[in-house]
């Protein structure tokens, strides 16, 4: 069952998830889809440079955005997000999972016991349910 919702909680967790943002080495790990991959990927003889620098682009924008989306509580918590990347609408989700990432945390709250997986991907391939 989750933890009660108040302002000091709702602010912890928005505070973990701009960390994620700003340093997604720190408490969690970033994903991209299958669309991101497609939309950087190049024909460049440095191909998997190329990819990297973008993907760290990629997650510098989603830390920099203040376009929060989703439900009251997803934009209160800084969980989505959309940003603009070369033209093309992009959208980034934080899930919070155990400490080892297999199920879903019982406390979003605790830096200890939640692993953040931050997924960036085409706007198209994130929309949320509901």
């Amino acid at each position: 069952m989750p933890a009660t919702i108040h302002p000091a909680r709702t602010a912890r967790i928005a505070s973990l998830n701009d960390q994620l943002r700003d340093d997604s080495g720190a408490h969690g790990h970033v994903l991209f889809t299958v669309g991101i991959m497609r939309l950087i990927d190049t024909a460049s003889p440095r191909k998997m440079a190329a990819i990297v620098m973008a993907q760290q682009q990629l997650i510098r924008l989603a830390g920099l955005t203040r376009d929060f989306t989703g439900s009251d509580r997803d934009r209160e918590e800084r969980r989505c997000g959309a940003f603009r990347y070369l033209g093309h609408a992009l959208a980034f989700d934080i899930e919070y999972r155990d400490a080892v990432a297999l199920k879903p945390s019982r406390d979003p709250a605790d830096r200890q016991a939640t692993r953040r997986i931050l997924t960036i991907g085409l706007a198209s391939e994130c929309a949320r349910p509901g």
